[in-house]
């Protein structure tokens, strides 16, 4: 007897909050005192309780804590919240759980707390390794505290962490550029993400030029191949099988679970928002009817247009029959002008029947240039 496949599915758990907002990030954060940030995470718990049993075919086999600065909010809460997904949702066996760490927040107490819902890896926010360029970022914490929370993790034994580092800061020069990445492949990370920062106009410092951004990511590419990493996708980075599993599934097009204030989902052919309203959302959480903002059906057009816009975030890109598979229908129209654009541009390339993104259309989507149709 064959047994039924599942679907995957991913699942994104949104913390809105940080210790204060950075310059020229463009995610929505807020700050809030500890009796809000507790009720945030009540409201999460009843949204997360809110799909027991609903899910159906379905099997978690990845989980973002994500936001950028999860850690600020309490430990305790959030290994409550963890260990209430692995308990009430359908989490498959060897889940990975990622949750997005903040420097100034890592010590034993925080530790202590998050490890009781058993996460796999962390992710640790740190822009760069150079004072000057966190400081034009206004950044709450220093290069000593990412030295610190990268030493606490080897002491709790938390091998599997991902470090976040930006080019294109107010000040950086290729040297300091280099400088950063060279600190990061010293320490040795499982994963190193590059994202692009665009503050070339509003910075009262000047910030790298588009081409100087370019050359910046050329320099992240040479570098760390020179060391090991293998790049999977146009920002991620990572030692031989240490992919961000959360990352390698999301371009494959799964179920997407959102869940938190302005969360999005897309499955079993539907998509959800939820509401952009945080104290709607931490009074309503939980209540499907009252915190959605927007659903509707996903459209076989719109499917498609994901499918593709997400395959082409892999290094592999995908093959034209896995596509017609998929689908059981022959590329639109559409579509078909896009991905000749795309080649025109050499930002793809078309051989045997696969479609993959070049090196300039990976900078190009680090960049946020590389457009769906």
């Amino acid at each position: 007897m064959v047994k039924n496949e599942k679907t995957p599915m991913i699942l994104d758990l949104h913390i809105p909050y940080c210790v204060r907002p950075e310059r020229y990030q463009d995610r929505w954060f807020t700050v809030g005192t500890n009796e809000e940030k507790n009720a945030y995470l009540r409201a999460l718990k009843r949204e997360v309780l809110s799909y027991e049993g609903d899910l159906d075919g379905y099997e978690i086999r990845a989980v973002r804590l994500g936001g950028g600065s999860a850690t600020v909010m309490s430990p305790d809460g959030l290994g409550d919240l963890l260990r209430t997904v692995r308990e009430k949702l359908p989490v498959a066996k060897g889940v990975e759980i990622s949750v997005d760490a903040h420097p100034l927040t890592i010590c034993t107490p925080a530790l202590t707390g998050i490890a009781t819902g058993h996460p796999t890896r962390m992710e640790l926010m740190i822009h760069s390794d150079i004072q000057k360029e966190l400081d034009a970022l206004d950044c709450a914490f220093t290069k000593q505290n990412i030295q610190n929370a990268v030493l606490f993790f080897g002491r709790f034994h938390v091998n599997n962490v991902g470090f976040t580092i930006h080019y294109g800061i107010p000040g950086q020069t290729p040297a300091s550029w280099e400088q950063t990445l060279h600190a990061c492949t010293i320490m040795r990370p499982a994963h190193i993400t590059v994202e692009a920062l665009h503050a070339e106009k509003s910075a009262p410092v000047a910030a790298p030029s588009p081409e100087e951004r370019r050359e910046m990511y050329r320099m992240a590419c040479s570098h760390l191949s020179a060391n090991g990493y293998i790049q999977y996708s146009a920002n991620h980075f990572a030692l031989p099988r240490h992919g961000w599993l959360f990352q390698l599934l999301a371009m494959d097009s799964p179920a997407f679970l959102g869940m938190g204030v302005g969360a999005r989902s897309v499955y079993d052919g539907y998509y959800v928002r939820n509401t952009s309203n945080l104290k709607h959302y931490i009074q309503y959480g939980g209540d499907f009817e009252k915190t959605t903002a927007q659903a509707g059906q996903l459209s076989s057009e719109d499917a498609m247009r994901a499918y593709l816009f997400q395959h082409l975030k892999s290094t592999d890109g995908f093959l034209m029959s896995s596509f017609t598979e998929k689908f059981d229908a022959d590329l639109p129209q559409k579509a078909a002008a896009y991905l000749e654009d795309l080649v025109r541009k050499d930002f793809v390339t078309s051989e045997n029947g696969r479609y993959a993104p070049t090196a300039e259309g990976l900078f190009a989507q680090c960049e946020g240039s590389f457009s769906s149709y």
